[in-house]
Order: C-alpha cells, then structure tokens, then sequence
C-alpha cells in the first residue's frame, strides 16, 4: 500500500524549564504550540539491537520529524512504565531526574517491548483556527461541528491530552514478537521488524482494546544517520484496523494516531472540553 499522503511540515518550537532544588527535580514550565507538528511524542531507543547482556536505554520525546526535546524520568507524570517480554512484564522504576528516563538493566533475551503511559496534562487554547488547523491534520474534522454543537467558546478553551507510546527493540538473537500490553490505545506491529527486512509492515491499531477501523496513521521515517525525518505520509487502517506501512528504505520508523474524546466538564466551565489521546510506535527496519 502507498502512502495516501505526504505533508511538508514547518518546524515548530518546543521548549522546557527545569530546575534542580536539592536532589528533586520540577517542572516550572513546558511551552508546546497546540499544533500537531509539534506535540508527536515517542520513546526513542539508544540502540534498537542490543548484544545479549547490555542495557536498555530509550528516550521521552517530544517533537517533530524525529526532532525535539528529551524528558527526564518524573515519575509524578507516568501511569505506565513497562518492558514486556516474552511471558514476563517488569514496571521500569528510575530515579527521579534521570536521563534517559527509560533504564533497562540486564533485560532478558529476545524482543523488548517499551510502553509508556503518562499523566493528562492540560494545553489552553487561545486561537480557534491554530486548534482547527491541528483538527484537520490529524483526521479529526468532526471536532469542528461537535465543537459548535457543544456551544464552546471558540476564543479561549482548555484541552487535556495523553501519550501512550510503544517502542521495540531486540537483545540477543532475533526473535519474538510484539504484542498488546494493556494501554488504552495501543499500535501492535504484526511483524517482527528485525525479520521482515524489506517486506512492508503491517501494524493493528487498537482503542479500548479494539481495532480502530478508517483510522489515519501519520508516519514518518528517518534514515540511517540522518538528523531527523524527512517527510509526514499518512495510510489509513482498513477494515479490521490494520495499516500497511510501506518500507521506502532502511531506517527508523515513528507511527503515530489521535484520537479526541469529550473531556467530562460541562461547556462554559474554565475546565478541559476535549481529551485528546496520542499513541506512537517507534522500530527499526533494515533490508530494502
């Protein structure tokens, strides 16, 4: 399957405060603009083919085009810190400011899975069309007439947002696959990225434990000692909520989706109107 579309990306600017009191770490103030080419978040692996008895170790993104801004380990932000495999699950437990914030020390042999769930955190929104050019980019045009529908002030409005974000890596001899792991949205790769070689992949997106059917998947890819990627394709998932990612060549791959749902505050209110929800998946293919 081609990519549906290619869409050239402006770069945005994301930037973080930290300060260090004592041996605690705070966040004073994170400034992302509300549009999506800079809000993808993803785990971002050191090395995704690791020798037996070395450790994992994987950054928080947050960016566009493979670009952006590494998180510190905070475990007030993190719902959901696991590696997961084979048979075994183990919650990832660091130390609070660290860098980078996923640590896997002596992990077992064959395919690793990273998943990370975090906190809801709050964006306002303070410039109706920034938020509707944000609606259209990610396939979320129904947003627009729901928004009018609820009677939500255009001008000035709070949005809360999720990330749940999924990363492979192999240890050792290659083998093993991915799997589901219990996030409420979740992107599955049905192959083993370091056995397909130059075969397209083909990942299942799931909502609640479902496949998400007619569903876009924003894709990008970076080449192998490139700074960043080059381009944003879209594929849609088909009928059972899968997509087929065309393997345009070797390299790490960033898939991503959004999903918004209705936040519980009633319109009018100073609270979140809409929940947003961001999941990811990063791998490397090798073989074209």
């Amino acid at each position: 399957m081609k990519f549906n579309s290619i869409h050239s990306i402006d770069k945005g600017k994301i930037s973080a405060i930290f300060t260090l009191a004592g041996a605690r770490m705070m966040l004073v103030a994170l400034s992302i603009p509300a549009t999506t080419s800079a809000h993808e978040f993803w785990i971002e692996p050191l090395q995704y083919n690791l020798q037996e008895g070395q450790d994992v170790k994987a950054r928080l993104m947050s960016g566009q085009l493979f670009k952006g801004f590494a998180y510190p380990y905070i475990p007030e932000r993190i719902v959901k810190n696991i590696v997961v495999s084979g048979r075994s699950e183990y919650a990832i437990v660091g130390r609070l400011g660290d860098r980078p914030a996923i640590q896997v020390n002596n992990p077992e042999t064959g395919l690793q899975i990273l998943a990370y769930q975090s906190q809801p955190s709050i964006v306002n929104h303070n410039e109706w069309q920034q938020f509707e050019d944000y609606l259209v980019e990610e396939d979320l045009n129904w947003v627009i007439d729901a928004h009018k529908r609820r009677n939500i002030v255009k001008g000035k409005f709070a949005e809360v947002f999720s990330r749940y974000a999924k990363s492979l890596v192999q240890v050792g001899d290659v083998g093993g696959s991915d799997k589901a792991v219990g996030l409420p949205y979740e992107l599955v790769a049905l192959k083993n990225p370091f056995v397909v070689g130059s075969e397209d992949m083909q990942v299942l997106l799931l909502r609640d434990g479902k496949p998400a059917v007619d569903t876009q998947l924003s894709v990008f890819h970076r080449p192998p000692e490139a700074d960043g990627a080059k381009f944003r394709a879209t594929v849609r998932t088909d009928e059972n909520g899968v997509g087929t990612i065309e393997q345009v060549g070797d390299g790490e791959f960033l898939l991503s989706a959004v999903f918004m749902t209705p936040a519980d505050s009633a319109a009018g209110t100073d609270q979140p109107v809409w929940h947003s929800h961001w999941v990811s998946l990063t791998y490397v293919q090798f073989g074209k």
